[in-house]
């Protein structure tokens, strides 16, 4: 099954073939750690990946949201899931789980409530 990118200034790519998901995922990644204007882009912030009904999204400050689309498309929008990446890789995993369709193993990474989670101590992925 195929599963959608979506890079850090929007454009959006669906995939079909798995021996891309670690290229597309580096570079998604790369997207974050990269600012491409003198100061730091908080318009454009987020890089997120897609699968069936669910969809990961990775922010430059390491926050990742786990979202059901079937809800937001349904309108019953509940409490965002949602934990900080503790570091480069984790969201690294999650991300290629996430386009490998492995929504469980996702699901299970110990996800709470958006207003639960910890604030950010520096953003994960901007350089000092």
């Amino acid at each position: 099954m195929a599963y959608t990118a979506q890079t850090r200034y929007g454009a959006m790519e669906s995939y079909s073939d798995d021996g891309a998901i670690p290229a597309v995922v580096e570079s998604l990644i790369r997207e974050l750690e990269t600012e491409q204007f003198d100061e730091p882009d908080d318009e454009h912030f987020q890089i997120a990946i897609g699968h069936g009904d669910w969809a990961l999204t990775v922010t430059v400050y390491g926050l990742m949201v786990l979202d059901d689309m079937r809800d937001i498309e349904g309108g019953n929008v509940g409490p965002e899931l949602a934990k900080r990446a503790e570091s480069r890789e984790e969201a690294i995993a999650l991300l290629t789980l996430m386009a490998k369709g492995q929504v469980e193993a996702v699901r299970a990474a110990g996800w709470v409530f958006r207003d639960q989670v910890p604030p950010f101590e520096r953003a994960l992925f901007r350089q000092p």
